[in-house]
């Protein structure tokens, strides 16, 4: 039983960390189509490469407040809401009609990652100690690689149906919501 529940733990925090790969590369086969679908924005190209490289800048200016946070608040708190900030943020792009609009919902989604990311390496240091933390540290590594591969390529096929389907995949951050209630407790 103990085992089931180790594994569970590992899987939870394994999603969550594949989450911080699809900040950007999820939707990057659909720019150039986004790019035409705002022939009015005479802005539009200089907009859109920024809807790539904008969580970027949010996930570097946020991510020390967030080790602030989960140390003076607790982990899963913050790891729940940014869950949710990343699925609304995320999926922004299938609905808001204007470029500023995505960028701002895309600066979200770099919030939500800052705080993910710093939350998953924050319960792998908290969860595991000594070789256990290096070979799951090494485990998340190739995981995220091989995520970043899946993600992109999805990114890809959906974008060929239209260039808001990719950011579907930021859906998944409401599946992953529920196992991190269920399986995560605070340290």
């Amino acid at each position: 039983m103990e085992s089931n529940k180790n594994l569970a733990v590992k899987i939870t925090i394994l999603l969550t960390s594949m989450m911080t790969v699809m900040a950007g590369a999820t939707i990057a086969p659909s720019l150039p189509e986004m790019t035409r679908a705002f022939p009015q924005n005479s802005n539009a190209e200089a907009m859109v490469k920024l809807v790539l490289t904008i969580p970027g800048l949010f996930i570097a200016i946020t991510a020390p407040l967030s080790g602030w946070v989960i140390d003076r608040y607790g982990r899963i708190p913050l790891l729940l809401i940014m869950l949710l900030v990343y699925g609304v943020a995320g999926t922004s792009g299938l609905y808001l009609d204007t470029l500023l609009e995505i960028l701002v919902g895309r600066a979200f989604l770099g919030i939500a990652v800052g705080g993910i990311m710093t939350t998953s390496v924050a319960l792998i240091g908290d969860y595991f100690d000594g070789s256990e933390r290096q070979k799951f540290l090494g485990i998340q590594s190739g995981v995220m690689a091989i995520a970043g591969a899946i993600f992109i390529t999805g990114g890809g096929l959906l974008a060929d149906v239209g260039w808001r389907y990719p950011f579907l995949i930021y859906a998944m951050a409401f599946a992953v919501f529920p196992l991190v209630i269920i399986f995560l407790i605070e340290p």
